[in-house]
């Protein structure tokens, strides 16, 4: 059975997954740091480039007491109504997103998932991601 939903108004929390290691997408996981980028039309704009730094360990280790994805779903602050997980999964991590997302399903919590590397990138804010998960032009 197919279940879709609508995450329109809904505040997105990401996590990358490679291998067997899960890192939220904020300090002290990922950094930040403004970088020019040449356009189409030669023109020059700043944008944000993130570099995972850290790790928060195992997948495993994520879903139990304690653990990163544990704690947040456990976070009286935390609103399953107003929040949703958005997983991005790296090749060699498909086992970890079985994991995370079942224990999401067994939660309450709702979650999307896309397909990532592990590298550094650059947020452009035509994309639907650079609003959609919270980034702010300068």
């Amino acid at each position: 059975m197919q279940t879709s939903v609508s995450l329109a108004g809904l505040s997105a929390r990401p996590f990358l997954l490679t291998g067997d290691r899960i890192a939220p997408f904020d300090e002290p996981y990922f950094s930040s740091r403004e970088v020019r980028v040449r356009r189409a039309d030669r023109t020059l704009e700043m944008r944000l480039r993130f570099d995972r730094v850290a790790d928060a360990g195992p997948v495993r280790a994520a879903i139990e007491p304690g653990g990163v994805v544990a704690e947040m779903v456990d976070d009286p602050e935390f609103d399953p109504e107003e929040t949703y997980v958005t997983l991005w999964v790296c090749a060699d991590a498909i086992d970890g997103y079985r994991m995370v997302s079942e224990y999401l399903k067994s939660r309450g919590v709702r979650y999307t998932w896309t397909t990532d590397v592990d590298e550094p990138w650059v947020a452009s804010p035509e994309s639907a991601e650079y609003e959609a998960w919270g980034y702010e032009s300068r």
